[in-house]
């Protein structure tokens, strides 16, 4: 799955501002909390490679492979 910011906020100065505000990385959580389609890619995606179930946090944004208390965090 790949994924990048859209350039055009279709007119919104505010969406323009949070886009040119947050990373990409930032970018693909935040879409991976806001559409459940997404999500599940997202998850499928890492399962495929890791095989370890992910967890999604976008504050601060990280991406937790397998178990929480096992603490293995992916962040920028």
């Amino acid at each position: 799955m790949t994924a990048t910011k859209p350039s055009d906020a279709h007119g919104d100065k505010e969406l323009q501002d949070l886009l040119i505000k947050i990373s990409d990385f930032e970018y693909i959580l935040l879409m991976a909390s806001l559409d459940l389609h997404i999500n599940h890619l997202l998850k499928e995606a890492f399962w495929l490679f890791t095989k370890n179930e992910i967890t999604l946090i976008t504050e601060p944004p990280s991406i937790i492979l397998g178990p929480l208390e096992d603490k293995h965090i992916m962040d920028e």
